[in-house]
Formats: structure tokens, C-alpha cells, sequence
């Protein structure tokens, strides 16, 4: 997979970062409806996805 920088670069600037991140980085949502427990450095959080 290569990346367009200039792409990226006006994405960017016209803040759209939902594209950028979709279409650019071939990101996606996660397919998990269930909640995640992580723990970082001693904190503890609960992961979600709405």
C-alpha cells in the first residue's frame, strides 16, 4: 500500500480526518461490539465502540 502525501497533506489541512484515515490509511471501524478492559501504567479503562 502506497500513500499519497499530498493527499494526506490536504486532508489534513482541510481537516478531514475521516477520510484521511479511511480512505488513505485504509482504516475502519472494528467489527467488536463488545467492550475491552485495558490497563495502562497502572490505569485501568474501559474500550468501547458507538
Amino acid at each position: 500500500m502506497s500513500i499519497d502525501f499530498k493527499q494526506c497533506r490536504e486532508l489534513l489541512q482541510g481537516f478531514e480526518f475521516r477520510k484521511l484515515f479511511i480512505e488513505q490509511f485504509n482504516w475502519s471501524r472494528s467489527t467488536q461490539q463488545k467492550p475491552q478492559s485495558l490497563q495502562v501504567e497502572g490505569f485501568k479503562s474501559l474500550r468501547s465502540q458507538k
